[in-house]
């Protein structure tokens, strides 16, 4: 099973260095609205939306939430406090993803989340969105 949380923030005149110095934290993914990028399948997009996402995977490889959890806890302490409200930031997220392998044998996928998880995820100040999704995705049993 793949786990993973990432921070969203998202903006049309967020500027992601910007971002970066505030919150003291390297990004996993960053661009400004306008910017050009080159997709491994050769195709070219331009970012419509100025975005900076943390994510807690691939550096954190575990498949318990509480672990990623205590990760951004770990590096975002309260400079994570109500990142909503940064300059330019007009929308925000945490998104927690779980993805489980059809080759598992599993038919169902099983998380808890504490008092302590919720406040550390609500330290934010965002909505929190949950995704799960079954697949047959090889990379999921490497991650394990």
């Amino acid at each position: 099973m793949l786990t993973q949380i990432s921070l969203y923030l998202w903006g049309d005149n967020l500027a992601p260095q910007r971002i970066t110095e505030m919150l003291g934290v390297m990004p996993s993914a960053a661009r400004a609205k306008g910017e050009t990028r080159t997709l491994p399948t050769k195709h070219v997009v331009t970012a419509k939306v100025g975005v900076w996402e943390f994510c807690t995977y691939p550096e954190l490889k575990s498949s318990i939430l509480a672990d990623h959890i205590e990760l951004l806890r770990s590096r975002f302490g309260s400079s994570g406090t109500n990142v909503g409200n940064l300059p330019d930031v007009e929308d925000a997220c945490v998104d927690v993803f779980m993805a489980i392998s059809a080759k598992e044998d599993r038919t169902e996928c099983y998380f808890e989340l504490s008092p302590k998880d919720l406040s550390h995820l609500q330290q934010f100040g965002v909505r929190i969105e949950f995704h799960v999704a079954f697949t047959d995705s090889d990379f999921i049993n490497s991650s394990s």
